[in-house]
């Protein structure tokens, strides 16, 4: 994204929001389990598994993959899924690490997990975070979750960033043409929808910029609206919500 088309988001996104606007992924959702219901609205609380786990292997602090840091959320903070396709799901893990024996699934959007104050760097760099998912406690790629901040109404700035209202002939590429105007080049966003386009007067699909070149906010979680126009999809409005590494403050920020 260039500094002047950032320049102007950031200073509509300052007035609309009232505060200033990672990685390799290395444990693939849904690797192991099944898809999440499609046309199913957007989740907030935690679901039931919809894989059979594997039986864990027993963890201690001794046994545990790579080195703690302090980079992830706080005891307690409370943490979303984010940045998985609407199909797919998360797998909650008995240990830092891709190869660790899956506990629990969480579906795209799931709300609801419970940081427990233990974040781990593997040698390869990737993060993980300890969580607990309906009373089981287990491991997550940190690139997966994030506190949820506020959300506000963002479509004066995605007009004026587009430069009008535009059109699109699917919700799928008019969530991703609006997403576009919150992801950032370098390094570059991953853009998910999250939950599928719903039908209607009015239509809408949730899409998750994941990946913005800063510390404390791991993205951005945008619903988008349009309405059936004669040759497709015209965009009608859009909300923001601000996805936060480490927890939200009292004001409704990252911390």
């Amino acid at each position: 994204m260039t500094g002047t088309r950032w320049d102007l988001i950031a200073g509509l996104l300052l007035v609309a929001l009232g505060c200033s606007p990672s990685g390799t992924v290395i444990d693939t959702p849904g690797s192991v389990g099944s898809s999440s219901t499609s046309g199913a609205p957007v989740s907030t609380s935690v679901v039931g598994t919809t894989a059979t786990p594997t039986t864990p292997a027993a963890t201690t602090p001794s046994t545990l993959a790579g080195r703690n840091v302090d980079d992830g959320p706080s005891e307690g903070v409370s943490l979303a899924v984010i940045g998985v396709e609407h199909d797919d799901v998360l797998n909650v893990r008995s240990g830092p690490g891709p190869d660790e024996p899956i506990v629990a699934t969480a579906e795209p959007t799931s709300a609801g997990l419970i940081a427990l104050g233990r974040t781990r760097a593997l040698p390869d760099g990737a993060l993980w975070t300890e969580v607990r998912v309906r009373q089981m406690d287990g491991w997550v790629h940190l690139g997966f979750v994030a506190a949820l901040a506020g959300t506000d109404d963002v479509t004066s700035a995605v007009v004026a960033s587009l430069g009008e209202y535009p059109t699109s002939p699917s919700m799928r590429e008019m969530g991703r043409l609006v997403a576009t105007v919150f992801a950032s080049s370098e390094p570059a966003s991953r853009i998910v929808m999250v939950a599928p386009a719903a039908a209607g007067e009015i239509q809408d699909v949730t899409v998750d910029v994941v990946g913005v070149g800063d510390d404390s906010i791991r993205g951005y979680r945008v619903h988008v609206f349009a309405v059936a126009v004669s040759d497709g999809l015209s965009f009608y409005s859009a909300e923001l919500t601000t996805l936060c590494t480490r927890g939200v403050t009292a004001a409704g920020l990252c911390a």
